[in-house]
């Protein structure tokens, strides 16, 4: 989420984009790593399982003029790893079809 990557970047000195994480879904909540006890989610009209963790590579490491450092997968390493790895967002499977618009909102079932 928006947050997440907010907090995380307060702790780096060079911001990144979301785009290091290769996001499918992003959603803008004030929490960070909210979503960590999300179960369940619907965004418009289509529900999601938040079945795990992301855990995270050193794709992330790679900035957008393909150069390689430690960040932020070391900063991540400091306060979010766990059993599955360094972990930013969660990995979640569609429970329904349906079509996702960019206003939707964000419902956490539980």
């Amino acid at each position: 989420n928006t947050a997440s990557l907010d907090e995380l970047n307060g702790r780096l000195q060079l911001a990144v984009p979301m785009g290091r994480f290769r996001p499918n879904v992003v959603v803008s909540v004030a929490q960070p790593y909210a979503e960590d006890a999300w179960h369940e989610i619907a965004i418009g009209n289509v529900r999601f399982a938040v079945v795990k963790p992301c855990s995270r590579c050193s794709m992330t490491t790679i900035d957008e003029q393909a150069k390689t450092g430690k960040e932020p997968l070391a900063t991540l390493a400091s306060y979010r790893r766990n059993d599955v790895g360094v972990c930013f967002g969660q990995n979640i499977v569609h429970l329904n079809q349906g079509v996702l618009s960019l206003s939707d909102p964000v419902r956490v079932l539980r």
